[in-house]
């Protein structure tokens, strides 16, 4: 096919047999059959970017989800991060700020073997373990701030696409 477009950018599709040339107006001008289709499927990039953005939150909120590995007890376990067990070790923090905290503050890990219990951790671990958490919130936080600045740039789908967690 012939591709052509008018001052308005309808397009217009004609047989390249020239059979229907007779149909091609004086203002109309030639196009390519990617600018046709660029034309008639226009992209609309601020649609697209909101729906990169959205999918870039969505891994940086399963980033934070997944849990740390943190040695804070001697040997490495592995803590949930779930927001509930965010705030749960938040008000275990705040706890050991009060005077006349307690001896021992439970929280729930996970061994090298997987099994999960509550165990005992000292103050001074559980503010350990807090910043251990804080930490990595903050460094997902900070490649999500990194992503949002490259869909701010992109200006294609392609440049898009290539956004990724």
């Amino acid at each position: 096919m012939k591709f052509y477009k008018n001052n308005i950018n309808d397009v217009f599709a004609f047989e390249p047999d020239g059979s229907q040339d007779h149909l091609i107006a004086a203002e109309m001008i030639e196009i390519s059959a990617s600018e046709a289709d660029i034309l008639i499927n226009p992209f609309v990039l601020s649609t697209s970017q909101q729906i990169a953005r959205d999918r870039i939150k969505k891994s940086c909120n399963n980033a934070i989800i997944t849990g740390i590995e943190s040695s804070v007890l001697g040997i490495s376990h592995h803590y949930p991060t779930e927001l509930t067990d965010q705030q749960n070790l938040s008000g275990l923090v705040t706890e050991t700020l009060l005077s006349n905290p307690p001896s021992e503050f439970k929280f729930w890990c996970k061994d090298g073997n997987g099994k999960w219990s509550r165990k005992a951790h000292t103050s001074t671990q559980i503010q350990q373990l807090g910043k251990a958490v804080a930490s990595h919130v903050k460094t997902q936080q900070t490649q999500y701030e990194i992503k949002l600045g490259e869909i701010a740039l992109a200006t294609s789908q392609t440049e898009l696409d290539l956004v990724v967690w």
